[in-house]
């Protein structure tokens, strides 16, 4: 009996919140046998930031977090089965600190003070592609294929200075960093499995 299954989720907030839990990306990545690699049985979890956020699993800063996944599976015959899932998850997260010091050295008295603000905006689209064949109740084939692109943007800004018992500024530093990254990772492969009699 061939089947045909559409599964969607979604979720979003800006309250340093888990958008999924694990259960929720096994699901929309098509189930355990999706995660599991090769012919030994060991399951597959890449947590790179952003599913790591979307987990929970990740601490510090004011986070926004926006993700939504989609898995399809079809039988498209009684020995085929066809299973592909789409995950996008965008994160934003703030974060800024602050801190004051005063210093003693015998009769002297040293004062410094330092603020940092640091933003990051993190995109990450992935597409999973399954195709299995049933060649015969001894054989089967699979093959795999994977398409990740992420895009990475920081701002950070620095400013630090270091002041007297009198309140002078003795030294100050300040510096500012922005940077903006993207990767595109394509992986595939290609399983063939067959069964042999025993002997005896």
């Amino acid at each position: 009996t061939k089947k045909q299954q559409l599964r969607v989720i979604s979720s979003a907030n800006n309250i340093n919140q888990q958008t999924l839990s694990l259960d929720d990306y096994i699901n929309i990545s098509g189930g355990l046998s999706n995660l599991i690699s090769g012919g030994g049985g060991s399951i597959s979890l890449e947590l790179d930031e952003g599913l790591g956020s979307a987990l929970g699993l990740t601490n510090g800063g004011i986070r926004n977090n926006w993700t939504v996944g989609a898995n399809f599976n079809k039988d498209i015959s009684d020995k085929t089965e066809l299973s592909f899932n789409y995950f996008f998850n965008d994160l934003q997260n703030v974060l800024n600190k602050s801190t004051e010091r005063q210093n003693f050295n015998g009769d002297n008295v040293f004062l410094s003070n330092s603020q940092s603000e640091n933003e990051s905006n993190y995109n990450l689209h992935r597409l999973n592609f399954r195709l299995k064949h049933e060649i015969d109740d001894k054989q089967d084939i699979t093959i795999r294929n994977s398409i990740k692109y992420t895009t990475n943007e920081t701002i950070s800004n620095r400013s630090s200075a270091n002041f007297d018992a009198a309140g002078n500024q003795q030294t100050s530093n300040e510096i500012a960093d922005n940077s903006e990254t993207d990767g595109l990772q394509v992986e595939g492969s290609i399983q063939y499995r067959k069964k042999f009699e025993r002997k005896g």
